[in-house]
């Protein structure tokens, strides 16, 4: 079963931040009551957002933010939702399904917002484009067979349409992506030092959320689950 992990680093002036796990959510109102309550009283208000709530209690009808934690956990959006993942036959499939809801929760949370995903193969890259573009999220990608990344990176940070940038290992070092405040670590280096390297890209000066959210994806069992728990 993939297991899906949400790391809160706090960010002050760009200094180096502090990870902390929310390991617990309190079920003290069921997530479907919980959002139709949010429905009704405007915090959640488009069809577009409607959809994607009801998309998400389908993968997981209880484990929702209680009426108390919505405010306190904002920052972590919807994609808190995600904590457990249904087993399938195929640890891909649902991880992709995951992955999906994850980005597009985000982005309806966050309003705007910009987030960075890292995956090592161009093939995964280029799939996850396909898969979000048909799902209506706009991307940019950078690998290193592509020759414009600065421009790429420029476009993605100045047109508003679109919202995430797909990025090999070429985007973990040397580059200013501080305009981002999320990153998903969709498949997870053995070194835990380059994980740090990609957060470098988002947790640097200039940084003006308060909050970065890191989203990692690790299928159980493995060495990535066991390097990172």
């Amino acid at each position: 079963m993939p297991k899906f992990e949400i790391n809160q680093r706090i960010s002050i002036k760009g200094k180096p931040g502090v990870n902390g796990r929310i390991n617990f959510i309190p079920p003290e109102l069921r997530g479907k009551q919980f959002y139709e309550i949010k429905l009704d009283d405007g915090t959640i208000q488009s069809f577009h957002e409607h959809q994607l709530i009801e998309e998400i209690i389908a993968t997981d009808p209880w484990q929702m933010f209680g009426s108390n934690q919505f405010e306190s956990y904002r920052n972590f959006g919807l994609a808190t939702t995600l904590f457990k993942v249904e087993n399938t036959a195929n640890n891909t499939i649902s991880t992709l399904k995951a992955s999906r809801t994850l980005f597009k929760a985000y982005l309806v949370v966050k309003n705007k917002k910009k987030l960075i995903v890292f995956a090592f193969f161009k093939k995964t890259l280029k799939y996850l484009k396909i898969r979000l573009e048909d799902n209506g999220v706009k991307c940019e990608i950078i690998h290193g067979d592509i020759k414009d990344r600065t421009e790429r990176i420029e476009n993605f940070r100045t047109t508003p349409q679109i919202s995430i940038l797909l990025s090999s290992e070429v985007g973990s070092e040397g580059l200013d992506l501080q305009f981002c405040d999320a990153l998903v670590n969709y498949d997870l280096p053995w070194n835990p030092m380059v994980v740090e390297q990609r957060i470098g890209r988002i947790d640097r000066m200039g940084q003006e959320s308060k909050v970065i959210n890191v989203y990692s994806f690790a299928l159980k069992g493995t060495i990535e689950e066991k390097i990172y728990n």
